[in-house]
């Protein structure tokens, strides 16, 4: 099965042969010897270079798959969150610096979510890091957020970052405000973009941390650590 790429090249250039030949069926009428011969050597053009298209297009495709696989699989599931709202990578603005203009960068993929923040990326698999996304053994039990806007009479929101469709326990993975103001608009309907927070955690160890909006949770092979967010 050949590829849009390819397909769209072949027929634009069967559609350019057809064209001239029908100008030579034009010619035909007032030099049919010259005409026929025209003809001739543009039917002949035609199959070779359909068949140049065919075999060296499609080389050409499956070489830069099988070369750069990563590149190209990151690219089909990475998105880009700004303002509590997701769009394709392929779709996203960049800053006049070169940064793509984003709270940060998610890539999704068999059930593994992956945070990227500022254009640094922070994916196994590329660089000097594992060939595969690695989960952490570190996880939270509970991650219940009470947001400042909160009325009192309504309890703090309980976020969950794992599920059979999504994990954000892994590796290198960032959370910060972004993350958890974009996890609290997808898992409540709630919008609270910009609005502070504090949270409490109790993790796989029955560790009981605090946070709040001006932290951030960088999990590693076992651990997870909590720093002051860097404000830039």
């Amino acid at each position: 099965m050949l590829s849009p790429v390819c397909n769209m090249i072949i027929n634009f250039s069967c559609k350019t042969v057809l064209f001239l030949a029908g100008g030579s069926i034009l010619l035909y009428a007032s030099n049919p010897n010259k005409a026929t011969q025209i003809f001739t050597n543009l039917f002949y053009r035609g199959i070779q270079l359909y068949t140049y298209l065919e075999y060296n297009v499609e080389r050409a495709i499956k070489y830069i798959n099988e070369t750069y696989p990563a590149n190209i699989q990151i690219v089909e599931n990475t998105y880009a969150v700004k303002d509590n709202k997701k769009v394709h990578i392929q779709e996203t603005k960049y800053t006049e610096n070169g940064t793509v203009d984003a709270d940060f960068i998610l890539y999704e993929k068999d059930g593994y979510n992956l945070t990227m923040f500022h254009n640094k990326l922070y994916i196994p698999g590329i660089g000097q890091e594992s060939p595969t996304p690695k989960e952490s053994t570190a996880s939270f039990i509970s991650f219940t957020v009470t947001y400042q806007n909160k009325p009192s009479d309504e309890p703090p929101l309980s976020l969950s970052f794992k599920s059979d469709k999504m994990n954000y326990f892994m590796v290198g993975n960032h959370i910060d405000k972004y993350v958890v103001w974009f996890l609290t608009k997808q898992q409540h309907g709630l919008d609270n973009y910009g609005v502070s927070y504090n949270a409490q955690i109790m993790d796989n160890n029955v560790n009981l941390p605090k946070v709040s909006s001006d932290d951030l949770i960088v999990f590693q092979d076992a651990a997870y650590t909590i720093t002051p967010l860097n404000k830039n």
